[in-house]
């Protein structure tokens, strides 16, 4: 059965001066600073005096304390509940502040629009608090039924995902400690999936939702788990082995919900974070459309094992002429699949080529270059 699909966003903030906060604290187990708390503490302020003065009352939240837990400590959670249902939440996570709002419908976030940049980008400024190009993410959660409950649809978006390694080398991000991308993974990670996927397309379920839950538990098992000494970033963090959730899908709430809300989800990991309610909403509407477009696919499609990407530079490495030429080739492979990614999803491209890494915007730029050559192109696909 046709299901609507809800997306959960969590929205970053911050500034050096919280960033400082965290890095004097020097402890990550603690997810509040005394700064940190000084800016929610500000922040609720703000919004119970600016409420004060609104005139129209269907834009006056109610105030709230709700308790929630990390590890067995108790967060700073302020809540703001809206008279047509819709929340909002902020606390602090370690270097910045995170807000949470309910699980939207991509119509339900367009409609909210306004109402998110107010009360949640243009407040975070009023306490110095914005998004940060690397430093935090904006994690979208997309709730298992968007998939109406077919392991067909769940497993073609993840390995469509998956085979457009481009979407975690530059187009939304290029986070390889918090998000990794499937195709950065060691080979021998990437010929698991390929093996998962051959025993489940063969397996017969009576309970689809089961199939698809014990399916997502296998890939984080054996494809997200990586031999100690064999992730390509995460060893520099005191030898501890990479969590299985810093990948650019976490899969883990699909089977192990650790959501308050109690909803499983897939969750985007490999964003940054949105610069404002517009961008949430545009991002939100590029995997509504493509989920979309998996549902138009009626075959399995095929896992590709993508070649990784090599965007990442040493100084040394930036005065060597061929090792420049190879990062533009990279950054022309990035953008034309993202292109095309986009493209078939129904959207525009003009709305999108925002989200790329920012320093190949501007004049003479590789977004400027891959432009150039498009009216050329019969086929972008990679």
């Amino acid at each position: 059965m046709k299901q609507i699909a809800l997306y959960g966003p969590e929205l970053t903030f911050g500034s050096d001066d919280l960033i400082k906060s965290f890095r004097d604290l020097n402890d990550p187990t603690k997810l509040e600073t005394i700064f940190s708390n000084e800016l929610i503490e500000f922040l609720a302020i703000f919004h119970q005096e600016n409420f004060k003065t609104r005139e129209e009352k269907s834009e006056i939240p109610e105030f709230s304390r709700p308790e929630r837990y990390w590890k067995g400590m108790k967060r700073n959670v302020v809540r703001l509940t809206y008279p047509d249902g819709w929340y909002l939440e902020y606390f602090s996570d370690p270097g910045v502040l995170e807000v949470n709002t309910c699980p939207m419908t991509y119509e339900t976030a367009l409609s909210h629009c306004a109402r998110m940049q107010r009360d949640i980008f243009d407040a975070m400024a009023y306490v110095g608090q914005y998004p940060q190009l690397f430093a935090g993410a904006g994690h979208v959660h997309i709730d298992i039924k968007a998939f109406d409950n077919s392991y067909l649809y769940f497993r073609n978006f993840l390995v469509d995902f998956f085979n457009h390694a481009s979407l975690t080398n530059g187009a939304l991000n290029d986070d390889k400690y918090n998000s990794i991308g499937l195709a950065d993974l060691p080979e021998e990670n990437r010929d698991v999936l390929k093996l998962i996927l051959t025993e489940y397309d063969g397996l017969k379920f009576s309970d689809e939702t089961l199939r698809i839950k014990s399916f997502a538990k296998s890939v984080t098992d054996y494809v997200y788990t990586i031999a100690a000494g064999r992730d390509p970033i995460y060893p520099f963090q005191d030898h501890k082995v990479r969590p299985v959730k810093y990948h650019s899908i976490n899969l883990k709430n699909v089977y192990e919900s650790a959501l308050s809300s109690g909803g499983n989800t897939i969750e985007i990991r490999c964003l940054r974070p949105q610069e404002s309610a517009l961008a949430l909403v545009q991002i939100i509407n590029l995997f509504e459309k493509r989920i979309q477009f998996i549902k138009t696919i009626n075959n399995k499609i095929s896992f590709k094992n993508s070649r990784p990407f090599h965007l990442f530079m040493t100084n040394e490495q930036w005065s060597m002429p061929e090792e420049l030429e190879r990062l533009s080739s990279e950054a022309q492979r990035v953008l034309g699949e993202f292109h095309h990614y986009v493209k078939e999803s129904g959207l525009l491209w003009s709305d999108y080529k925002k989200f790329v890494l920012p320093w190949w915007h501007g004049e003479g730029s590789e977004i400027e270059k891959f432009e150039s050559t498009i009216s050329d192109l019969k086929d972008l696909a990679l």
